[in-house]
C-alpha cells in the first residue's frame, strides 16, 4: 500500500513538473495579444473573466497587449483565446479553457479549469475556474528569452 501511495505521489509530482516547464515555452515571446472575449448577443465578457486572465497574466510579469500593433513582429507575439461553457440553467459546473496561439495558430500552452461547486455568484465561480486553469501562473515568473524567430 505504502508503494503505492509513493508512485502516485511521483506521478503527480511530474505531472506538475511537466505542466510547470509547458509554461515556460511562454517566455519565448514578448508580447501576449489578450483577444476579446464576446459573445453570440454581442455582449463583451459580462463575467469579468478575460480581466481575471489578464490580471494573472501581468502579476507574473507578461506584457499583455489589449490590441495588435502593426509595428509589432508577428513572431514575437502570442494570441490569448478564452473559451467557457456556458451551463447556468443546466446545474453543470462550467468549465475555461485558455490557449496560447502563435502565429501560425498552433497551440503554445493551453489550460483547462473547472468552476468552483460552492460558487456563491455567477462571477465568483468564473473567477475560480480562471484561477484553476491558470495555477501553472502561480509560481511562474515571465522572463523573454528571446529565442523565437523574428
Amino acid at each position: 500500500m505504502k508503494k503505492l501511495l509513493l508512485i502516485y505521489i511521483v506521478i503527480l509530482m511530474g505531472i506538475s513538473i511537466k505542466s510547470k516547464a509547458q509554461v515556460t515555452k511562454l517566455n519565448n515571446y514578448k508580447y501576449i495579444y489578450l483577444a476579446p472575449l464576446t459573445y453570440n448577443n454581442g455582449r463583451a465578457d459580462h463575467w469579468g473573466i478575460r480581466e481575471q486572465v489578464k490580471k494573472i497574466l501581468r502579476e507574473s510579469g507578461v506584457a499583455v497587449l489589449d490590441s495588435l500593433n502593426t509595428g509589432q513582429m508577428p513572431s514575437l507575439t502570442l494570441t490569448c483565446v478564452i473559451e467557457h461553457s456556458n451551463n447556468l440553467y443546466q446545474f453543470k459546473r462550467e468549465y475555461i479553457d485558455v490557449k496560447f496561439l502563435d502565429f501560425d495558430n498552433h497551440i503554445v500552452y493551453a489550460a483547462h479549469g473547472q468552476t468552483g461547486a460552492m460558487a456563491l455568484t455567477i462571477k465568483s465561480g468564473y473567477k475560480s475556474g480562471v484561477k484553476n486553469a491558470l495555477k501553472d501562473f502561480e509560481n511562474y515568473q515571465y522572463k523573454y528569452t528571446g529565442s523565437t524567430i523574428e
